[in-house]
């Protein structure tokens, strides 16, 4: 489901977190955050923006000056929306973990779960790997598994559950295909 963002709730939180009190300015939000910034350098991080209606709203309430150094940097699972804002340049295309990196960030997740000891990660191993493979280098997909992995019993038949949920026998499952959006 895509999110749809209040552009006037958005806009109200850039201002608050920039810095400029809310007793400070009137409508609209865009003519006060401008004002406020020219002049300044900042660093904005708008995160998960799913349509490029969501940039032309708020664009205008943020200075140009390239000498300055001012960044908005914005995260965004929908690549037309990164091509909108920035253009082909802007897009780094993160590469997934190798096997080994993968598998680090993982025993790391698994043993700082409470109560966790070596000897239960060694036992597990063999399905952990397996697991991490399924999760195909993507760190979210690495957490979000270990966490359903937290909410279960520490044992070889739960962890299997887990394994076969995430499509052990199939290549194409839901799990995969919310990660490789």
């Amino acid at each position: 489901m895509y999110h749809k963002p209040s552009i006037r709730e958005l806009l109200l939180d850039i201002a608050k977190q920039v810095g400029l009190q809310k007793g400070k300015f009137k409508d609209p939000i865009e003519a006060n955050l401008i004002a406020y910034l020219r002049g300044k350098r900042y660093l904005v991080f708008l995160d998960d923006i799913w349509y490029t209606k969501t940039w032309d709203a708020i664009k205008f309430g943020f200075p140009s000056n390239p000498k300055i150094g001012s960044r908005i940097v914005f995260t965004s699972r929908n690549t037309s929306v990164g091509r909108y804002i920035g253009g082909e340049s802007s897009l780094p295309l993160l590469q997934p973990l190798n096997q080994e990196n993968s598998w680090k960030l993982f025993s790391k997740m698994v043993m700082t779960s409470e109560g966790n000891t070596m000897d239960l990660l060694q036992e597990l191993e063999y399905l952990g790997k397996q697991i991490v493979e399924k999760c195909g280098g993507i760190p979210l997909a690495i957490v979000v598994t270990e966490g359903m992995l937290r909410e279960r019993e520490l044992s070889v038949q739960a962890w299997s559950l887990v394994l076969k949920s995430i499509g052990q026998e199939e290549k194409h499952d839901e799990f995969s295909k919310v990660f490789s959006i």
